[in-house]
């Protein structure tokens, strides 16, 4: 006997949720995709007719009451979030959360603790959770593969000045709907790179190491709406990090990488695409590329399995309560960094 098609709604019927989420859900058939919601009434048609979601709401406490979704995925402006989801778990209803999961640790610790209390699902989508090559390396340390961790450096530069409002958009992006400029106003956004691209890198540390952060301290460019910004971590065994983003590179490619030092080796990531290295003293470099990761299951499949098996999801509630602890703790640092210019 088949099992009961889940039925989902999209709170936030936009570019990313185009791009990422809704082809996701389409893919599975155990999940009925049953309605959506967006303020833009033009844009949400256009995300509905190319998706083939019959219920459009333009208020997310409609969609809620006209549908009865048994799961929900918020890929609304930051800002949002913690309301959303709030209200989504309050209903019995799972969720699954773009980044950040909240603007700030005490609205993250809420809905932790709201999503144990009504015993649904809260899934968070922060990337490193969710890619073959974070799973590699964390995998790599925990076994001890490059001994005692000793320090970490992780760089992301790419080319989003555009989706900060700081120039326009290109004519042509991917993605059925265009980006808003919810990202330029801090009142949506809560913060700049770090609070958006820079939520990975953070989790990436975390995650990767499975340590938590002991201290912080950080510089940016602006606060609080950083484009450029440098966050040093102290774990809790004494190792070391620093977490480096650039928004406004003019350089259209993402470049990022990242490092794991170790007593007995080290491991490197690149992208374009992901690759990740052992290097070992005395011992040859042992190199896996993507396509000879192990799969690990998008966001929307986890959050169906979880819902499905009771068991947590790779991005949990926990960890990004984690991340949002280091980032709200870089954006104070950084405001109250002296200044000499």
């Amino acid at each position: 006997m088949s099992e009961k098609q889940l039925r989902f709604g999209i709170v936030g019927a936009g570019w990313f949720a185009s791009r990422r989420h809704a082809p996701d859900l389409l893919r599975l058939t155990d999940v009925q995709v049953v309605g959506a919601c967006r303020r833009d009434q033009q844009a949400l048609n256009k995300f509905c007719d190319h998706f083939e979601i019959p219920g459009r709401f333009a208020d997310f406490h409609d969609l809620l009451q006209s549908t009865h979704p048994d799961a929900v995925v918020i890929a609304s402006p930051h800002a949002l979030h913690h309301e959303q989801a709030r209200e989504c778990l309050r209903k019995g209803i799972h969720v699954l959360v773009e980044k950040p999961l909240a603007l700030n640790s005490v609205q993250a610790a809420d809905l932790c603790q709201i999503a144990s209390e009504q015993n649904r699902v809260l899934a968070v989508a922060l990337n490193p959770p969710y890619w073959a090559h974070c799973h590699l390396a964390r995998q790599w340390i925990a076994e001890g593969r490059i001994g005692t961790l000793e320090a970490v450096e992780i760089s992301w530069l790419s080319s989003a000045a555009a989706l900060f409002g700081k120039e326009p958009l290109p004519e042509k992006m991917p993605g059925v709907v265009r980006p808003t400029s919810f990202r330029s106003d801090v009142s949506l956004s809560g913060g700049g790179q770090l609070m958006d691209g820079g939520q990975h890198t953070v989790s990436e540390l975390l995650w990767v190491t499975g340590r938590p952060a002991m201290a912080v301290s950080s510089t940016m460019d602006s606060v609080p709406q950083d484009m450029r910004s440098s966050v040093s971590v102290v774990l809790d065994n004494r190792a070391v990090a620093t977490l480096m983003g650039v928004a406004d590179s003019r350089i259209g490619a993402r470049r990022a990488h990242s490092t794991y030092y170790g007593s007995e080796g080290t491991i490197r990531i690149g992208v374009g695409p992901f690759r990740i290295v052992l290097e070992r003293p005395g011992k040859s470099p042992e190199t896996v590329e993507e396509p000879e990761m192990p799969i690990i299951p998008t966001p929307v499949e986890d959050l169906v399995r979880c819902i499905r098996s009771g068991d947590a999801p790779l991005g949990s509630p926990g960890h990004a309560l984690e991340t949002t602890r280091v980032i709200e703790a870089a954006y104070r640092s950084s405001a109250s960094a002296e200044r000499l210019a």
